[in-house]
Formats: structure tokens, sequence, C-alpha cells
């Protein structure tokens, strides 16, 4: 499995292409895509937070924070659960 693979499933999933994912948007639902391909992508790939930035069109230290935050909603926020089990499931 590799970042891109991660980023294109989750684009799939939310409905929304690869490019708005790596694209400037700040808008709730492809901020939370982003937010769910970094946390996936750290998460089942040996990927660096630099190499997930490459796929994100984001810098490192962004990346980081992107995974910060879906790490600290995890424990709050069903809705969030949710998502990354429809995207998991597409990665199988």
């Amino acid at each position: 499995m590799t970042p891109r693979l991660v980023v294109s499933h989750t684009a799939c999933v939310y409905g929304l292409s690869v490019e708005e994912l790596q694209g400037p948007s700040r808008s709730r639902s492809v901020q939370q895509a982003r937010g769910v391909a970094a946390y996936l992508a750290y998460e089942r790939t040996a990927a660096s937070y630099a190499e997930i930035g490459r796929e994100l069109a984001r810098k490192r230290q962004g990346v980081a924070q992107l995974i910060e935050r879906v790490c600290e909603r995890l424990t709050t926020d069903g809705e969030l659960a949710q998502a990354i089990e429809r995207v998991e499931a597409e990665l199988r």
C-alpha cells in the first residue's frame, strides 16, 4: 500500500478528485478528507510525513498537524471514525 493509493481511495469515498485534496480548499468536507487521507497514509504505510505531504501537496509540518487533529477528534467524533472505516474498507 502506498500514500498515493490511500489518497486516491479517500478522494473516491468522499466524492472528490485527488486534485481537490491537493488544492487550497479549506471547506469542511475537503479538510476532513485530507485529514483522513493523511492519517490513514501514516497509519497504514511506512511513509514519512514528507512523503505523505508530497501526495497531498502539503508541507511536512502541515501533514503532522492534520494527523494530530484527526487523532484528537477520533475519540469524540463518530462521523469521523465511520469515514475512516469506509476508506479502510475500500483499501482492503
